[in-house]
């Protein structure tokens, strides 16, 4: 599991249209495997980070204009992936 959280957070890292915010370091630490919790910034709903659910302490931070932009948006998902409304 370690291993596809990072794969996650190592492609999404390398996206030019995704902007790294806070964290994305991964440590081994007394016999375990550790991901530092992570947030992303993308102003688009391609990105595999946006559209596949990680298990992991990732959020994508996607902006919007319009309360019917965010809801159009959290409709088009093939996945009813966790999310949050913040205004």
């Amino acid at each position: 599991h370690y291993d596809r959280v990072v794969g996650f957070i190592e492609r999404a890292k390398m996206d030019p249209d995704i902007e790294l915010v806070y964290g994305g370091e991964f440590y081994e630490n007394g016999g375990g495997f550790y991901c530092e919790p992570t947030v992303f910034l993308s102003h688009s709903d391609k990105p595999e980070i946006v559209n596949k659910e990680v298990f992991g302490p990732v959020m994508t931070i996607l902006p919007f204009d319009s309360e019917e932009e965010a809801v159009s948006r959290a409709n088009d998902s093939e996945m009813g992936l966790g999310a949050g409304l913040m205004t």
